[in-house]
C-alpha cells in the first residue's frame, strides 16, 4: 500500500512534480492546482495502487518509481500489459469515463509517485485544458 512520504518538506512540491515528464510541460497555473490536490507517496515493490475490477480511487504520476499493469487472462493466468514510469501515468481508464480498472496496477520499482483522488482528477481535467490535452496524447 503507498504511503505518505516524509520527504514532503525536503523538495519544493512544483519541482517534486515536474520530475513527471507530462507534468513537466503543464503551465504553471495548472501544476500548481494539481500539485495542491496531491499527496506524495512513496511505494515498495509490488504494492497495489488499485486492484482489477475494481473502482479507481487515485491516479498516480511517477517521479521516481515505475508501476506495473498487469491483465489477467481468463485462464487465470496473468501478463504484463504496460510499464509506466515517469513519462506517463496511471488510470488511464478513469481518463477516458471508465471508473473500473481493467488491470491491477502495482509497483514495479520502488520509489516516489504523486496521488491524485479520481475525484480531484475529474475535477482538475474540467480546469486544466493543457492536462487534458497531454493526457489524450499520452492515451
Amino acid at each position: 500500500m503507498p504511503s505518505v512520504s516524509s520527504k514532503t518538506s525536503q523538495q519544493d512540491p512544483i519541482v517534486r512534480a515536474a520530475q513527471n515528464r507530462l507534468l513537466s510541460k503543464l503551465p504553471a497555473l495548472e501544476l500548481a492546482a494539481l500539485v495542491e490536490h496531491s499527496t506524495h507517496v512513496s511505494c515498495d515493490l509490488r504494492d497495489v495502487f488499485y486492484p482489477n475490477g475494481q473502482k479507481i480511487k487515485n491516479v498516480y504520476f511517477p517521479l521516481t518509481g515505475m508501476i506495473s499493469l498487469v491483465t489477467e487472462l481468463k485462464d487465470g493466468t496473468s501478463l504484463e500489459s504496460m510499464t509506466v514510469g515517469c513519462e506517463g501515468f496511471a488510470g488511464l481508464p478513469l481518463f477516458h469515463g471508465v471508473p473500473v480498472a481493467r488491470t491491477l496496477a502495482m509497483c514495479q520499482i520502488k520509489g516516489d509517485f504523486l496521488r491524485v483522488s479520481a475525484e480531484s482528477f475529474t475535477s482538475l481535467l474540467k480546469v486544466a485544458p493543457q492536462l487534458a490535452l497531454l493526457l489524450h496524447r499520452y492515451s
